[in-house]
């Protein structure tokens, strides 16, 4: 009888454990997921309306940011009034079904459009609510061959318990395109060899490395450096490129031993590199 008692103790005590731990989950993380709730940045008036649809592919990474676990299409329909941003957000499968509707809100500010996920509202795949996670942060509002992109990395939270979503993620999306019988291949397809467009030398490095790159043509370009925290600890380049080779270099500064990653984004299209520091 006491083994039971005990045993029945430490059932109760690891349950009560566990909602502690989603109660403090929830309770530090919710307000991430309420910045956008009230009116507080409504202006009547934006540099850019968001409205309509805006289709492209979502790429998640392992929680280092080096390696790409899955893509998915992912598709925002928005609605605006001023600078105030509503609507869904759903992503496909490989069969190209919708899944995974969420409720989204946010606001166009300067060139950014800030937003929040909140509600999931139906799903295509019967498992619980805690699988799937509610994405927030900032994308970069920029034109294109005359094409409106949305591009940009964000936080993410569990729709269970709000705790951090571990997978790192980068989207990028177009406006207005239009949803086609046969869906258009967004991935990252290009004429750039993925694994030796970016050089770094020397690596291992101490103090300093050199990042090396050459385009075929004029593009928009944004390098930086990231730990594999997801902490940007450097921007090297954003801005725009004529064709030709480049390089800049990367200090090691108070930045600790360990591995870091570096991104380039070309018109768009990411490409990453692993470099590692030693102290």
């Amino acid at each position: 009888m006491r083994t039971f008692t005990r045993f029945h103790t430490i059932l109760s005590f690891l349950g009560l454990s566990y909602s502690a731990v989603i109660a403090q989950n929830y309770s530090e993380n919710q307000a991430q997921l309420q910045k956008y709730e009230s009116d507080e940045l409504y202006d009547n008036e934006a540099k850019h309306d968001v409205s309509g649809k805006w289709v492209g592919t979502e790429i998640q990474y392992d929680e280092t940011g080096t390696f790409i676990k899955v893509k998915f299409d992912i598709v925002f329909e928005f609605e605006q009034d001023g600078n105030k941003v509503t609507g869904t957000s759903y992503i496909k499968d490989k069969l190209h079904n919708d899944i995974g509707y969420m409720n989204i809100r946010g606001y166009v500010i300067g060139d950014k459009l800030h937003f929040e996920e909140y509600e999931l509202t139906s799903q295509q795949w019967e498992t619980p609510n805690r699988v799937w996670c509610f994405r927030t942060g900032e994308l970069d509002l920029t034109k294109l061959r005359r094409q409106m992109q949305l591009s940009g990395d964000y936080d993410s939270y569990a729709a269970y318990d709000y705790r951090p979503c571990r997978d790192y993620c980068h989207t990028v999306v177009y406006k207005d395109a239009a949803e086609p019988t046969e869906p258009a291949d967004f991935s990252f397809n290009s004429a750039y060899d993925e694994d030796n467009l970016i050089q770094v030398a020397p690596s291992p490095f101490r103090d300093q490395t050199t990042l090396s790159y050459t385009i075929a043509k004029d593009a928009k370009i944004q390098l930086d450096v990231f730990d594999l925290n997801g902490r940007k600890v450097a921007e090297l380049v954003n801005t725009t490129q004529q064709k030709g080779k480049y390089s800049e270099v990367f200090e090691a500064g108070n930045n600790p031993a360990g591995s870091y990653l570096v991104r380039l984004f070309v018109d768009g299209e990411l490409y990453t590199k692993q470099v590692v520091l030693m102290k």
